[in-house]
């Protein structure tokens, strides 16, 4: 049974990455191994699929499509930086804050794929991009006192469409493919 490793995920704008980049560049300063997530693939994710069969590949798409084609186009704002992980810290992040929008497009989109036996999620959206993952906690501390500290620009990111991505792991990081895009509704005149 042949699988492709797959999300649902939103992209972002090459300034929001080359802002992301900046900061990475910032933090890289604390000396702290963490693997640096590749710019040009920045995305938020918010539905992960992992290992899937091939053969269900095409049912995803056919049921994504009404899901996503029910929402409007919307906007994004940044937020913070931070950690998931606590005191053992695992990835770091930059973060948008809490869209009604995303919830719901998150809500329909689960809702598609559970159809087909994917579980529904049941974690809380945090809406966010992942500048990092910790390889090893020793010498995080500094860098954990300094990463809530960063004063974000103000980002308005414009979020147009929906994409399922095959994510294929390498030894140079992930190489992400566009399996399918799907538009959001334009916004009517009256509706801005």
């Amino acid at each position: 049974m042949e699988t492709y490793r797959i999300f649902i995920a939103v992209e972002v704008t090459p300034l929001m990455k080359e802002y992301a980049a900046e900061l990475q560049r910032d933090l890289q300063r604390f000396k702290c191994r963490i693997a640096w997530t590749k710019s040009e693939g920045m995305h938020l994710t918010f539905k992960f699929l992992g290992e899937t069969e091939i053969s269900l590949i095409e049912d995803i798409k056919k049921l994504l499509a009404p899901a996503v084609s029910e929402h409007q186009s919307f906007i994004l704002k940044s937020d913070k930086a931070g950690h998931f992980g606590g005191s053992r810290p695992k990835v770091l992040w930059l973060g948008f804050k809490p869209s009604i929008n995303l919830s719901k497009l998150a809500v329909s989109v689960d809702k598609a794929v559970n159809h087909l036996g994917f579980e529904t999620e049941k974690r809380e959206l945090h809406p966010h991009l992942t500048l990092g993952r910790v390889k090893d906690i020793s010498g995080t501390r500094e860098l954990l006192d300094n990463i809530y500290n960063i004063k974000t620009p103000d980002f308005s990111v414009p979020i147009n469409e929906v994409v399922l991505f095959r994510s294929q792991l390498n030894s140079q990081g992930a190489v992400y493919t566009a399996l399918e895009r799907y538009p959001l509704q334009s916004p009517g005149i009256f509706d801005i």
